[in-house]
């Protein structure tokens, strides 16, 4: 959020820079999605930052909480989480 602020974008305006829906965005503020690889990388080169910047990788165990496809375990997926500046983590 720090750096969409810092680049004059709105939830929305992101969204349509970066090819993502306004939801998507809201939901990776809030702490309720995650983002994949490919999208990580279009808000990162929308907002012109660094991916260490505003994400930070978690865990393939982690992602894979409640996560099932086929009726297998998912395990092959990387997912990002966006960086907190002193705001608690969104837990389930």
């Amino acid at each position: 959020m720090h750096c969409r602020i810092r680049a004059g974008f709105s939830q929305r305006k992101l969204a349509r820079e970066s090819n993502l829906s306004s939801p998507f965005i809201s939901q990776l503020e809030n702490g309720t999605r995650n983002a994949g690889p490919q999208a990580a990388k279009a808000i990162c080169a929308s907002l012109d930052c660094g991916f260490e910047e505003i994400f930070e990788l978690i865990s393939v165990e982690e992602s894979e909480k409640g996560m099932e496809v086929g009726g297998e375990r998912e395990t092959s997926r990387s997912f990002f989480n966006l960086r907190r500046m002193g705001r608690p983590r969104f837990s389930s």
